[in-house]
């Protein structure tokens, strides 16, 4: 038997890399049906499940979801089932919200750009076989003024509005242009790589089925592949996302479908910038960085990276 790792309280995760834990979770979510199977019951003799942390809560309803009736009616079971039912319910408020402000936005003459979750949904994204539920409403409103920003916000009324004010639902309005085109399968990917391979991913690591789905639904791996470089390119995150796809590659039980894109990003030189962005992504400076010594371990850290992953993006690698 195996030993029970340490309550979530004393292995506070901190992201980017899933956790044993949540390599389990991710296994039950995407493995071959027996294989998810004995990974959602490893995961659970081996959790403390009151103690998980969010992004476990999420990959567990998802896991349950997908193998039904196949993980029985446990008490675990039967609360990531009314997590299930909750998360749809706030579901539907917010694709109606969406919808107002849609609606609000042709009113104002105002491009309404989704991004995140309502880009998911927008893009027909399915987890055995159903549509991910929206958690979140976010928008990018180019040249958007302070004015136009409250009208949009006033346009979300009813039982979305209350759920946003609860801060049961998030709803987040940018006037900014400068972010890859959610609207494509390839910027989609490259916004949730770059979004979430940090510390403390907003989107958990559901982001990670996210783009394994939006890879799958692409007749054209190769053109795909080339579309995402170009994306990641122009956003300024190359390092990023090579860095994701080099775990999803990794850790996939189909590496065949993924090592293209991988390939592609490992192509030309990346540039220093975009392992700078990755690296201050992973290494937030804060206060904490008062000593002359912390602030040189910082460096030497960024050094590190850069030596050790450099050569492995390139083609001669």
């Amino acid at each position: 038997t195996r030993r029970k790792a340490e309550p979530a309280q004393n292995r506070l995760w901190r992201g980017p890399e899933p956790d044993a834990l949540h390599r389990l979770l991710l296994a039950a979510c995407r493995d071959p049906a027996e294989a998810a199977l004995d990974a959602w019951n490893r995961w659970l003799s081996e959790c403390h499940f009151d103690d998980e942390d969010p992004a476990s809560f999420e990959l567990a309803s998802l896991a349950v979801n997908r193998l039904g009736q196949l993980v029985g009616d446990s008490p675990e079971v039967n609360r990531c089932r009314g997590w299930t039912r909750r998360s749809w319910f706030l579901s539907q408020l917010a694709i109606a919200a969406a919808d107002r402000l849609r609606e609000a936005s042709q009113r104002l003459g105002l491009p309404l750009m989704a991004v995140g979750d309502i880009a998911t949904f927008n893009a027909g994204l399915r987890h055995a076989g159903r549509p991910f539920p929206v958690r979140s409403l976010e928008f990018h409103v180019p040249e958007a003024t302070l004015d136009d920003l409250e009208q949009l916000y006033a346009a979300v009324q009813g039982s979305a509005a209350e759920a946003i004010r609860a801060r049961r639902l998030n709803l987040i309005l940018r006037a900014d242009s400068r972010h890859p085109d959610a609207n494509t399968p390839a910027g989609h990917i490259v916004w949730l790589a770059t979004r979430n391979w940090c510390r403390f991913p907003p989107g958990r690591l559901r982001w990670i089925l996210e783009v394994m789905a939006s890879i799958e639904l692409e007749a054209d791996p190769v053109a795909l592949s080339r579309q995402i470089v170009v994306e990641a390119r122009r956003y300024g995150t190359v390092a990023t996302v090579a860095q994701a796809f080099r775990f999803i590659t990794a850790t996939s039980t189909d590496p065949q479908r993924y090592t293209p894109i991988l390939e592609s990003l490992s192509v030309e030189p990346i540039p220093l910038a975009s392992y700078l962005r990755l690296w201050r992504a992973r290494h937030p400076f804060s206060l904490g960085l008062r000593s002359g010594a912390a602030r040189l371990r910082a460096m030497l850290s960024l050094s590190t990276l850069y030596k050790s992953h450099a050569p492995a993006y390139r083609k001669d690698a």
